[in-house]
């Protein structure tokens, strides 16, 4: 198993240079596309790579980066901008808010008559 570990740090650094990655997910540990840095240039910032072309999501603590120089680095928060329906007319749907300021994971969503909650 440690190499399935190795393997899924290696890929989502990958993905984060806007390198195209499959994404392994470690033992059912929610992932996510929210960025916050504790190094370089945006230290103490947060960033939603939702819709970010080539970007992919890390596991939830992991490592996460920029891709920029000079770089900024740090780990993956558990907040998102997607909404995932489960009730309503838009049962069943997962839908991406961004730029809207990422929520934390669970916390409940609506939109026109539907709720769910922040995937």
């Amino acid at each position: 198993m440690k190499w399935l570990k190795m393997l899924s740090m290696c890929l989502t650094v990958l993905a984060f240079w806007g390198v195209a990655a499959p994404v392994v997910r470690a033992q059912g540990q929610p992932l996510s596309l929210v960025c916050h840095y504790t190094a370089g240039p945006k230290a103490g910032n947060e960033e939603n790579f939702a819709g970010v072309t080539g970007a992919a999501p890390a596991p939830v603590n992991g490592y996460c980066q920029d891709g920029l120089v000079p770089l900024s680095s740090g780990y993956a928060v558990a907040k998102s901008s997607f909404c995932h329906f489960t009730a309503g007319p838009m049962v069943g749907q997962v839908i991406n808010y961004a730029p809207q300021p990422p929520l934390p994971m669970g916390t409940p969503c609506q939109d026109h008559g539907s709720v769910g909650f922040v995937q």
